[in-house]
């Protein structure tokens, strides 16, 4: 009914009973394909960078009315969950303009409004959000923000949305702080390192001018060595080595030419080993080497005992050999080049081959100095530690803004917020920006396969307890991207609360609104993730990580309760 005073305000949109989406046309039609298509499009550079040029923000909804020229002043829009408008369903807002976007509703949810100017009110409106997943929310300045709730789980019931949230950091990763060249003159220790990297300095700043050819067609030496016994101190015997041996790390080495492509493929091995290559040649002179090169997961390249370039990822872009154009410092005689490549999940591979023709020398030292800043000095890279032999971190600095803080102290009544980054990302954390209101437990989390051994089965165990508190809820979990170590997580829960395997394939793959990087991909990730409860009894994926999560000590009761408290009725 229209208010009795002379002015009238009438609601023009959404308009009454109709649905509204909550997502963009490019997310919805991502979420409309088929998997496979899906699939497909992931390694699609063009369509990623496309798919995330929306953002992973919500759509929001616009509110709009209009009213006769006499009326003036503040318009009060209620917007509620109920027809009754009752306070813990109604959120209020004030704007002096006949419009107001909305974000952050839930979805498949009715809701209720109304605007107010003064002693003069419209007809209540209605309108439905549409019943599409995930739930993205808009909370300034954070990413890959989403409710784990709001999909279809056992028996037709809907996960309830607002209890759990998923997004990336709170505050962004500490960062070690490390020696100056000067501090590190004056350690013993350090003392020759320091002298060869000012060596190979002055190697690289004497050969710029001076081009060798591509030498680097001959035939590798591989080694598959266990990945468990490989750290820093294998790094070191790396740098020690002055040839090829016949032996690395206990794995014997494999002679291997390249292929058309200029690549060397590897197969994957059961325990998901690492590969070590060597190619040693003989130069005529000093000079500088270009190459084009690139390779699956990550790799170090070490040449001559120094660190060249440092865990480089494929550059966004699928495997191949023009990824990166670099260069090696090549000194007259014989030259030993070593690459560590991380393994795939597949097979993978390093591939190079030289610049095209024509490339200026200029350039490549251009590009190669882009690629890595810390070209040849990263070599000397050493923590700072304390007295007591613990690194020293520089605190990242806090992400969350004072409204997004409010958000979800004041909005959602934030109780808990896990953090399940490793303590040394955490460094100077000792509590939530959220609000002293909000828990902050930290809790060194794995993602995908890495679930399944026994670090990784202890961290999922103390992570998965509380959720079976109510006392915890509302709980926000986040890594630093939102989508491995969190993503992981989220897909355990919401496969135990019956949510079905499509929809939890789509709700990993919906970090790709965010992430347009190709390096993000099912078989670098998610296909590692399923693979590893493959070995649970269990018809579905559901059966099967409910196995899982039994076998760390949980019981099926433990489990319903999970249910009874995340499931709607």
């Amino acid at each position: 009914m229209t208010s009795s005073h002379s002015h009238f305000i009438k609601l023009l949109a959404p308009a009454h009973g109709s649905e509204v989406s909550l997502h963009t046309a490019k997310q919805l039609k991502y979420i409309a394909m088929p998997r496979e298509e899906r699939r497909t499009k992931f390694v699609d550079e063009s369509f990623r960078k496309d798919l995330a040029s929306d953002g992973s923000w919500p759509s929001p909804v616009l509110l709009k009315w209009e009213c006769d020229d006499g009326l003036q002043g503040e318009f009060i829009v209620r917007l509620s969950t109920t027809s009754d408008f009752a306070e813990n369903s109604c959120t209020v807002y004030a704007t002096k303009e006949k419009s107001l976007e909305i974000t952050n509703l839930l979805i498949a949810t009715t809701y209720y409004w109304n605007v107010q100017c003064g002693d003069n009110r419209s007809d209540v409106g209605v309108f439905v959000t549409a019943d599409v997943a995930p739930r993205l929310l808009r909370v300034p300045n954070l990413w890959n923000c989403r409710d784990v709730g709001g999909r279809i789980g056992l028996n037709g019931r809907r996960v309830k949305q607002n209890m759990i949230i998923r997004n990336g950091g709170f505050v962004d990763n500490a960062e070690k702080i490390y020696y100056t060249i000067e501090e590190l003159e004056k350690k013993p220790r350090f003392r020759e390192r320091v002298d060869a990297m000012k060596a190979a300095t002055q190697v690289l700043q004497n050969t710029l001018q001076k081009e060798v050819p591509f030498l680097l067609d001959g035939e590798w030496t591989v080694f598959r060595p266990d990945m468990k016994a490989f750290g820093e101190a294998e790094f070191d015997m790396v740098d020690a080595l002055t040839e090829i041996p016949e032996s690395f790390l206990g794995a014997k080495g494999v002679k291997m030419t390249v292929n058309e492509e200029g690549g060397i493929v590897l197969d994957k091995c059961n325990d998901m080993l690492p590969a070590v290559i060597m190619m040693d040649f003989v130069s005529p002179e000093t000079g500088m080497m270009p190459f084009t090169c690139g390779a699956d997961w990550y790799w170090y390249l070490r040449f001559n005992g120094v660190t060249i370039y440092d865990r480089r990822k494929g550059n966004g872009k699928m495997t191949a050999k023009n990824n990166y154009v670099l260069f090696l410092p090549v000194k007259q005689g014989r030259n030993l080049l070593t690459i560590y490549l991380g393994s795939g999940i597949a097979s993978f591979s390093w591939l190079c081959a030289p610049v095209p023709q024509g490339t200026k020398l200029e350039e490549v030292f251009a590009s190669g100095l882009e690629e890595n800043a810390t070209i040849l000095p990263a070599f000397l890279k050493q923590g700072k530690r304390d007295e007591n032999g613990n690194q020293l971190y520089t605190k990242g600095k806090v992400i969350l803004t004072e409204e997004g803080a409010s958000y979800f102290a004041d909005h959602l009544g934030l109780k808990t917020e896990i953090d399940l980054r490793g303590a040394g990302e955490c460094y100077g954390i000792d509590g939530s920006p959220a609000g002293k209101n909000v828990a902050w437990y930290n809790i060194h989390a794995t993602a995908y396969d890495g679930i399944q051994n026994q670090p990784g089965r202890e961290s999922l165990a103390r992570a998965f307890r509380f959720f079976l508190d109510e006392n915890y809820y509302p709980i926000d979990i986040h890594c630093i991207g939102g989508q491995d170590r969190t993503g992981t997580l989220a897909f355990v829960i919401n496969a135990l609360l019956g949510v079905p395997e499509e929809e939890l394939y789509l709700d990993w793959e919906c970090s790709a609104f965010w992430n347009k990087e190709l390096d993000f991909r099912h078989e670098f990730s998610l296909d590692r993730l399923m693979n590893s409860f493959r070995k649970w009894p269990g018809s579905t994926i559901n059966e099967e990580v409910e196995n899982y999560v039994l076998s760390l000590g949980f019981t099926k009761e433990d489990i319903q309760h999970l249910r009874d408290i995340l499931l709607e009725k």
